[in-house]
């Protein structure tokens, strides 16, 4: 991400967006942060998706800006890791989803990035191997229900992706 300038102001000014809004709304400090680095990560990702930068690229750079806004929103070393993964198992996920692959391929592709993110964030290989099984779970949760699956389903199919992301 470093030398691009627009996309480092586009995912500052998300950041400092969705801060202020859930400040006003009267989040506690912790969400805030959180929020303002998921803001980051999609506005990140969204541009580098618009420049053509390939998905394996997105999803880094999403994580590389959640992690960076985190950081600025006074998170620890291990939070902002933790939202570096996030924003790049999310950015992943939509960018599979929108290329109609299959919700296993979406599930794998979602919970590969959280693991590549949260160790370049400095994430430890057992935090880093957590985080992928959770949001490779999250990402076949959120498609079983979209797909309107049964309850059941539903945890099973995230348990399932969860189990073979781990």
């Amino acid at each position: 991400v470093a030398g691009n300038a627009r996309l480092e102001e586009a995912a500052a000014s998300a950041a400092e967006a969705a801060g202020k809004a859930c400040q006003a709304a009267g989040m506690m400090p912790q969400q805030i942060a959180q929020a303002a680095a998921a803001a980051a990560g999609k506005a990140a990702g969204c541009i580098a998706a618009a420049a053509g930068k390939s998905p394996y690229e997105v999803a880094a750079i999403a994580g590389e800006a959640a992690c960076r806004a985190g950081g600025i929103a006074n998170m620890s070393r291990h939070e902002a890791a933790q939202a570096a993964a996030v924003a790049a198992a999310t950015a992943a996920a939509d960018l599979a989803t929108a290329a109609g692959v299959t919700p296993d391929e979406v599930a794998a592709n979602s919970g590969a990035a959280a693991h590549r993110a949260g160790i370049a964030a400095g994430m430890a290989q057992r935090g880093a191997c957590h985080f992928a099984a959770i949001l490779a779970g999250k990402a076949a949760a959120d498609l079983a229900a979209g797909a309107s699956r049964s309850a059941k389903d539903v945890a099973a199919l995230a348990g399932a992706a969860a189990c073979r992301a781990g």
